[in-house]
């Protein structure tokens, strides 16, 4: 029968082959600054709450005893807590000077007595069954489940806490008129998203949001937020009909500097212009009486007016004669937003494509935009990059039956590229301006030595972030002139 036992900390010792630790470690010190290496920032934030509300009431460390240390026991569940009532117990356990000294203000400002922790004493190996349920999933319902997002926030809700995430999708909700074709989609917009999204200072910064007393407040004008974040829903939200799903997903925002990105390629301002009072997000109507501090008019710094969006503004991807079909949202001047080529994902992600059933292009497309990163598969992008470009044109020629006016020999890529250009501007997909810069740099990148070809030929070629971010820059407005619901009507 295992016993429940109050143990002194200094009794207990971390098991020296937890699963946590990514190599070996010799003695007691070595593992308490191991698992501070791993897990520094959480075992300090642990041990503060530790020194504030205690050791969780609800869960006893398992334990066992030592073989070779009379009278010690060896922490099998629970080893980061007891990491975390050693160093509040004895500072000087830490090796690193700054983790001491935060131990040591931890210490001075904990009030509990914590020597001694409620432990479960196994005299068997019945102990593994508990811990593999506690730490590998939900296991059909056996083990512990993790609550989703919506219902950690329904508790959070119930206990007066309601999360950002939560505040924005009930924002979209109420205003039905706003978000009416998004509505229809609302399945598609995630918390988990939203969370990573507007989690982010400078996402918050740019739509003029801060927290008080756990609510959302804007400072700027209503009609400036609602548009900003229907830009956003938007491309969670738009479904590509192949996969009758929104190609979208979290690599799009993972890390800070795809969030900015993100946000340039949707046009939002990074520091737009505040008003002087805020409002509410659960009460929208207090923002509609709040208007931008310029004269009725007149253009902010910004080149911004403050009225609602124009509505009737045509779709970009709906003209087939729009040269700029499918290029994103725009600001109201009309201009389109520079991509950054520093993003971490090669296409852009308010680019839309029709490819008009051919699978393997509709493929590569969405890895390309939603699943590969620089910083994971940067040689894959680069080759696939040549790859889809080669697909690319020999659909259209294919497709158009297009010839190749040189008969003494075969068509090289950039013959390709002239031979659809030629082809899209007769057909005004494309202007003869636009022709003459993609031929040109097609001519400098897809010849032997460009570095397009180098990516496939070249074992030496290391491909940059920047430049395959600019070469497909480049050639999209070739891509989506070959890809417009003209070409594939």
């Amino acid at each position: 029968m295992n016993d429940i036992k109050q143990i002194s900390v200094s009794k207990l010792l971390l098991d020296l082959e937890n699963p946590r630790f990514p190599r070996e470690v010799q003695g007691q010190r070595a593992a308490i600054n191991l698992m501070l290496e791993i897990q520094e920032e959480k075992i300090i934030r642990l041990a503060k709450d530790i020194s504030i509300n205690g050791i969780d009431p609800s869960e006893n460390l398992m334990i066992y005893e030592s073989n070779e240390e009379s009278g010690f026991f060896i922490v099998s569940e629970g080893n980061r807590r007891t990491t975390a009532l050693k160093l509040i117990a004895q500072p000087s356990l830490a090796d690193n000077d700054r983790i001491r000294k935060v131990f040591t203000k931890i210490k001075e400002a904990t009030t509990r007595n914590i020597s001694k922790v409620s432990c479960v004493i196994f005299d068997d190996e019945g102990y593994e069954h508990w811990v593999n349920l506690k730490h590998t999933g939900d296991n059909k319902g056996v083990g512990r489940e993790r609550w989703t997002t919506p219902e950690a926030d329904r508790y959070r809700a119930k206990h007066g806490k309601i999360s950002f995430q939560s505040q924005l999708y009930d924002f979209m909700q109420r205003q039905e008129d706003e978000y009416a074709e998004i509505l229809k989609k609302k399945k598609f917009v995630y918390a988990t998203n939203l969370s990573r999204l507007f989690g982010d200072k400078k996402t918050m910064m740019r739509f003029g949001l801060s927290s008080h007393d756990g609510y959302l407040h804007c400072s700027i004008p209503y009609s400036k937020f609602v548009e900003s974040f229907r830009r956003v829903l938007e491309v969670m939200t738009d479904i590509n009909p192949d996969r009758k799903k929104p190609d979208f997903n979290v690599n799009v925002i993972y890390l800070s500097e795809d969030r900015e990105v993100f946000l340039d390629d949707l046009n939002i301002e990074a520091k737009p212009e505040l008003l002087s009072n805020s409002w509410r997000l659960d009460d929208s109507n207090a923002g509609k009486n709040l208007v931008q501090p310029t004269k009725p008019g007149e253009e902010d710094e910004h080149g911004d007016v403050d009225t609602p969006a124009n509505t009737d503004e045509p779709n970009p991807n709906s003209g087939a004669n729009n040269s700029n079909a499918g290029a994103g949202p725009r600001s109201k001047n009309g201009t389109k937003p520079i991509p950054k080529t520093n993003r971490n994902i090669l296409i852009p992600s308010t680019l839309k494509l029709n490819f008009g059933g051919n699978i393997k292009c509709s493929k590569i497309f969405i890895e390309l935009k939603t699943k590969m990163t620089h910083d994971n598969t940067a040689f894959a992008i680069a080759v696939m990059l040549r790859v889809f470009i080669d697909l690319s044109l020999t659909a259209l020629i294919e497709k158009k039956d297009l010839k190749f006016k040189d008969h003494s020999r075969t068509p090289g890529l950039h013959d390709k590229v002239v031979m659809c250009c030629d082809y899209l501007r007769d057909e005004k997909l494309l202007t003869q301006t636009q022709c003459s810069s993609i031929c040109a740099f097609s001519k400098d990148k897809l010849n032997a030595r460009g570095t397009i070809q180098q990516y496939v030929h070249n074992q030496h070629h290391i491909p940059s972030r920047d430049i395959v971010n600019t070469e497909w820059d480049n050639f999209q407005p070739l891509f989506e002139a070959v890809w417009s619901s003209t070409t594939q009507g």
